[in-house]
């Protein structure tokens, strides 16, 4: 008898919730419209007809409390889909609206052709979490007749060599020799490295592409699972085309404490339909994944790192430091009398575009900043820049909780479980039942007692608890393949994160 009314306490809950009315303080392409109101179940007193209750088998979330009799629950089953590389849970939670709001109560305007994307870092669980920010799609936007990567990407030509040459025991100490048609080189890595982004020097940055491979760097490195799906490096920076490109890369010898060999020459053939006229191709979130990669490798999962040595990264962090900035100004002013570390990489070409982008450790507060812009170069100059460094930094430490932050799954196992139930209660909307379980090591103790929940970029309102499982049922106002971000806790600790690809709707 107590689990038929626990049954048709939670049939009666969900019956009342189905029907809401439309949250009007949320935009229009929110996670969805607000399915939850529970406030009007004033007349529940006559629950004394029960007696046509044959049919409850179409009742997906009773699993949970199927032997509550025996006093033994039986965990939810988990239906979340497979999980989605790092670049494009980026995309999809990435805030759209904040850096416009702060300027417009700023009353400042960034100067026309701007492009910016920026990210906070701070302690999540076992890891760093972050949080990204795109001036509505300007992070996300590929740069093909938009604006020229120019010198940003010589860092992660540098990454590249590196990773090649950890497959033959060497580091950036290596010394190398090979003939190129930039002529002849005979030197250690760690100067090409320090020439390529310090100096910005192009030979150098050829030859680490070079040593890197055309397919090795644009194959591997540059990747989905390495946030940078649709980067592409195939622009040499000295000679005209095609007569020299950089899909030929010449037999190089190298030699590191006894360590020698030949890499043997190579030809990459790969085509980039997308990326034209053997152009270097990117998007602003893509590039500073290289530069976030590098410098904060010690706080990221192993997973997500780069095969570099603790003396490679000692190599790109005093060359990324040494670089110079046209962010600089402006964020020391923004976090005026704060202790920070600036990691960097410029480029500009005249007639084209000037860009940078950064990652700013602040080591007064323990906070972490990521920044990228680009912008004209003919209209705008270097203070131009600051200003937009400035206003950004402004905009990031003035930005409301609760936002989504992402980072690797960690902690106790967290099961999702979404039903499709019909459609909404609005045109066009999906009505879903969206059930969470936090799994401890005795099923019969619940060791969550609070989620905080996000569907892309979007917070959830709190769903209702019954001792083990956190219910709701909700309309929400696009169907498809969604990522719902949980953070569960015990009192205040945060104990677990997943992000679980979910689908919403048929």
């Amino acid at each position: 008898m107590r689990n038929l009314l626990t049954l048709c306490a939670w049939v009666i809950l969900f019956a009342a919730a189905a029907c809401s009315p439309v949250r009007t303080n949320q935009p229009t392409s929110d996670a969805g419209d607000d399915a939850s109101d529970l406030s009007d179940l004033s007349d529940l007193s006559d629950l004394s007809d029960l007696s046509d209750l044959s049919d409850l088998s179409d009742v997906s979330d009773a699993d949970a409390d199927a032997d509550i009799d025996a006093g033994v629950h039986v965990p939810i089953v988990d239906n979340a889909l497979a999980d989605w590389d790092w670049a494009s849970m980026v995309q999809v939670t990435a805030d759209r609206d904040q850096l416009s709001a702060a300027f417009a109560a700023a009353g400042y305007t960034p100067p026309a052709g701007t492009y910016l994307f920026a990210g906070i870092a701070a302690d999540g669980l076992d890891q760093l979490d972050f949080t990204y920010f795109s001036r509505a799609e300007e992070g996300f936007t590929y740069s093909p007749g938009v604006y020229w990567p120019a010198s940003t990407v010589k860092l992660l030509a540098a990454v590249g060599a590196l990773h090649e040459l950890a497959t033959v025991g060497c580091t950036a100490a290596a010394t190398v020799a090979f003939t190129d048609d930039d002529g002849s080189y005979n030197g250690t890595v760690q100067n090409l490295i320090d020439l390529a982004i310090r100096v910005s020097d192009n030979v150098s940055y050829n030859r680490l592409m070079e040593i890197g491979g055309f397919e090795e760097i644009n194959g591997d490195l540059l990747s989905g699972a390495r946030g940078m799906p649709s980067l592409v490096l195939q622009r040499r920076y000295t000679h005209p085309l095609p007569e020299s490109n950089l899909r030929h890369s010449p037999a190089i010898s190298y030699s590191q404490d006894g360590n020698t060999g030949t890499i043997p020459a190579r030809d990459g053939t790969s085509v980039f339909p997308e990326c034209t006229n053997e152009a270097n191709c990117i998007t602003l979130a893509e590039l500073t994944e290289g530069v976030r990669r590098v410098v904060l490798h010690e706080e990221i999962p192993a997973s997500e790192r780069f095969n570099l040595t603790a003396a490679d990264l000692d190599v790109l962090h005093t060359a990324l430091q040494a670089s110079p900035s046209s962010l600089s100004a402006g964020i020391s002013a923004a976090l005026a009398g704060h202790a920070l570390r600036i990691y960097n990489k410029t480029g500009a070409v005249y007639g084209d575009d000037r860009l940078d982008h950064a990652v700013i450790v602040d080591e007064t507060t323990g906070r972490v900043f990521i920044l990228a812009a680009s912008m004209p170069y003919n209209t705008t100059t270097d203070a131009d820049m600051a200003e937009l460094a400035r206003q950004s930094m402004l905009a990031l430490l003035s930005a409301p909780d609760p936002r989504v932050t992402l980072q690797k799954n960690a902690g106790a196992p967290v099961l999702v479980r979404t039903e499709y139930l019909g459609p909404g209660c609005n045109e066009g909307t999906v009505l879903v039942s969206l059930q969470i379980e936090i799994e401890g090591g005795d099923p019969q103790i619940a060791i969550a007692d609070r989620v905080e929940l996000f569907m892309d970029r979007w917070p959830l309102e709190a769903p209702m608890f019954d001792g083990h499982v956190f219910r709701m049922q909700r309309d929400f106002s696009s169907s498809g393949d969604r990522l719902l971000t949980v953070h569960a806790y015990a009192g205040d600790t945060l104990i677990a994160v997943r992000h679980a690809v979910v689908r919403i709707g048929i």
